[in-house]
């Protein structure tokens, strides 16, 4: 969305704004994004989501910590009371669906009405 014009962003937003899909923010605080296991607490913050439990596979954009994604994935599926979901790592120019999580936090993000745009889609905000 950064490289976007303005204008384009706006379209963007309100054409996101009227998919029928929901989202679940996972939102670090700074303090807790400078520990070394913050992604750690984000990622164990999705047992918490009781939609993922309906889920078969959960899609994660192709990071520089897939390894050590890997071992908290798998920590977290461990003590999860459900059947956790397969996950896989992809790269977003694969996977257009991966854009919409990424406009969907980034509007939100930017708060006022861009945040008021994309809130009907967000079903809830974790904080950690």
């Amino acid at each position: 969305m950064y490289e976007e014009t303005r204008g384009r962003q706006h379209y963007i937003a309100r054409e996101i704004s009227n998919l029928d899909v929901s989202a679940w923010l996972i939102s670090v605080s700074s303090a807790t994004c400078k520990q070394p296991d913050s992604r750690f607490l984000a990622f164990k913050a999705l047992a918490e989501i009781r939609m993922l439990k309906e889920s078969r596979i959960m899609i994660l954009e192709n990071s520089n910590s897939m390894r050590r994604d890997n071992r908290t994935l798998n920590e977290v599926s461990r003590n999860a009371s459900f059947q956790f979901p397969h996950y896989r790592h992809m790269n977003s120019r694969h996977e257009p669906l991966l854009w919409l999580p990424d406009i969907i936090a980034w509007c939100y993000g930017r708060g006022g009405t861009w945040r008021d745009t994309v809130g009907p889609l967000v079903t809830e905000v974790i904080e950690i």
